[in-house]
């Protein structure tokens, strides 16, 4: 074989170079008919046993007859070397089709791309029917007759490619990153679902013009699509309806059981969502941190730091009234308590998510560092094992941007934040967020699996069923965790699930942030359903609120906790809403964590999950 013929087949031209291999033009020298042969790189193929798996597959690939589906007419291994013979399409391309839109400012007409995904979704269902998975899903893989009429290419390769080798992280890869699966990207076993992701996030590109997750580097595309929320679609093209806007977002659940069970189900129901058939309601989106198996990789040194100190607490029955209360060590200032507002306001709280069970939380913790150490190959490049295998590094993973709340210079009560919109039926059964935001770049996140991120185990400590518990005897006290999550500016996000194991009502739990001696802010909550912000400075206490009543607060069940910081001004959150917005010239950088405290009565308080988000 020589680099211009492939056997019987002669080489025309070269058509181009991809992630896995090189395609030319070519032509049968026994047919006379044009054929595209892809090359596939020696490099991804060297260990013994792929030609037997090469050939398994490439049967099962032949054997696929279907309109959209790339026929393989011939493939063979010689001198080492792989090629794959397949019908020539010469209508370009849908990733050629996309690129020429945005160039323009357009996006595909909703109509065009109802009609492409009703021919792929019968594509996908019947090769799924036949045990052929695709495994990379893509408009560069979506190739278009003379005629205009989509048809899939490169079915299954990413599955015998990915068996034996490591796969660099170019920006053409198996399994490209901006179409991976979850489940892909933590190296599980993937079915007809994760296809149905890729199919999903195709059709968000098309309608929205663009992929939801971008970032500067493979592994923090892949990271995104491990933890993070989908931008919503209405962002990038307004005319998407709420009804458009869930079904692709259901696409896109990370659990594969709460996506369309198939691919032309996911076809069907946009087509209906279009014409206003589908049967949707509005509701919450609560797709939160994704499940992957913990792995026992790196346990780093003890580094957490907890500490009691006496503090004001709530009395017995909380003020709801703008008065400050009387339990307090010092009053609030007559400014601030003038500017009070009830929280009592008919709001329903989104809805907190049964909690995950303990074998499968998330376990991020130092899998960045491991891979740095383990993946760094002798171009430079980072390598990540496995086509199916990309974990890599939080440091460094860009969530899209969304609207950052606009806080006053005075407390105010923020607005019903808008969410984004699903079926009721569809929405993901996993742990609802604390703010209703979802931009910056995570920094750090445990989730209490095992003690591995060093917070301090002490007499009132423990870790426990994948849980971080605070227990406190001593009354009028408050006990500080810290996260060791190093320097992360003065705008950020934080948050943590919580819930009272105690029976008492009174005592309250959060989190306390910008600790930078001798001044530190708290945020506590209470199961009577009261709120409060405070700050410590040396041993003078100020409130920047007083008690205030919020219906957001699930009273002995599990509560989502957080603050959002930007520069001097704060907003904390509760289940999905944004309860209010300070500003105070003492907010600077400085160390972040988890707090209970008591009044009168013992505490028992259990926290799920630690979360820290750089914003930009």
């Amino acid at each position: 074989m020589s680099t211009t013929t492939f056997g019987k087949y002669v080489v025309m031209r070269l058509l181009g170079r991809g992630g896995m291999g090189e395609v030319y033009l070519a032509r049968d020298s026994i047919l006379g008919r044009k054929v595209a042969i892809k090359n596939i790189y020696p490099h991804l193929i060297s260990d013994r046993g792929f030609e037997k798996r090469f050939r398994r597959e490439a049967k099962l690939i032949a054997s696929l007859r279907h309109p959209h589906i790339v026929q393989l007419y011939d493939f063979d291994v010689v001198h080492d070397a792989m090629f794959m013979v397949m019908e020539y399409l010469d209508g370009g391309t849908l990733k050629e089709r996309l690129t020429k839109l945005v160039s323009r400012g357009d996006i595909m007409p909703f109509g065009e791309t109802a009609r492409l995904m009703a021919a792929l979704g019968g594509a996908l269902d019947y090769a799924h029917a036949q045990g052929a998975i695709h495994r990379d899903i893509k408009p560069a893989n979506i190739l278009f007759t003379s005629g205009g009429d989509p048809v899939l290419s490169d079915f299954g390769i990413a599955k015998f490619l990915g068996e034996s080798m490591q796969v660099s992280a170019s920006s053409d890869v198996i399994g490209t990153p901006a179409y991976m699966s979850p489940e892909q990207a933590a190296s599980k076993p993937v079915d007809a679902r994760s296809d149905v992701y890729s199919f999903g996030v195709v059709l968000y590109e098309m309608v929205a013009g663009r992929v939801p997750f971008q970032g500067d580097t493979p592994t923090a595309v892949l990271l995104q699509h491990l933890t993070t929320y989908p931008p919503s679609p209405c962002q990038f093209n307004p005319h998407i309806s709420v009804a458009v806007e869930a079904v692709i977002l259901k696409a896109l659940a990370k659990p594969p059981d709460n996506r369309f069970d198939s691919a032309g189900d996911l076809a069907r129901a946009f087509e209906q969502a279009l014409h206003g058939t589908a049967p949707v309601q509005c509701g919450d989106v609560d797709l939160l941190v994704p499940t992957i198996r913990e792995e026992k990789k790196i346990v780093p040194p003890p580094l957490g730091v907890i500490e009691q100190s006496p503090t004001p607490v709530p009395s017995t029955t909380p003020t709801p009234s703008t008065a400050p209360s009387s339990a307090t060590a010092t009053p609030v200032p007559s400014s601030t308590a003038s500017q009070m507002q009830s929280l009592d306001a008919n709001v329903t709280p989104a809805q907190v998510r049964r909690r995950l069970p303990t074998s499968d939380k998330v376990a991020f913790g130092l899998i960045g560092c491991l891979l740095i150490s383990l993946c760094v190959i002798a171009t430079g490049g980072l390598s990540l094992f496995g086509s199916q295998g990309w974990i890599g590094s939080m440091l460094g993973v860009n969530a899209p941007a969304t609207a950052s709340p606009q806080p006053t210079q005075t407390l105010a009560v923020s607005q019903t934040p808008t969410t984004l919109a699903v079926p009721t039926a569809i929405r993901t059964p996993l742990l609802a967020r604390a703010c209703p935001w979802a931009d910056g770049q995570i920094v750090f996140f445990d989730n209490f699996e095992n003690q591995r991120m060093g917070w301090a185990m002490e007499e009132n400590t423990k870790y426990e069923n994948g849980e971080y518990h605070i227990s406190l005897a001593v009354t009028n006290t408050l006990q500080f965790a810290y996260a060791k999550s190093g320097e992360f500016g003065t705008r950020y996000r934080v948050e943590t699930h919580a819930r009272r194991l105690s029976t008492d009502t009174d005592n309250d739990y959060g989190l306390i942030f910008a600790r930078q001696d001798p001044v530190y802010f708290i945020f506590r909550i209470t199961d009577t359903g009261t709120f409060r912000v405070s700050k410590k400075n040396d041993t003078q206490w100020s409130h920047l609120t007083a008690w205030t009543n919020t219906s957001l607060v699930k009273s002995g069940g599990l509560n989502a906790i957080g603050l959002r910081v930007e520069g001097t001004r704060m907003t904390v959150c509760l289940n999905g809403q944004a309860l209010t917005t300070l500003s105070d010239p003492d907010l600077k950088a400085g160390r972040t964590g988890m707090l209970a405290g008591t009044t009168d009565q013992p505490t028992h308080v259990h926290f799920e999950d630690f979360a820290i988000w750089k914003l930009e």
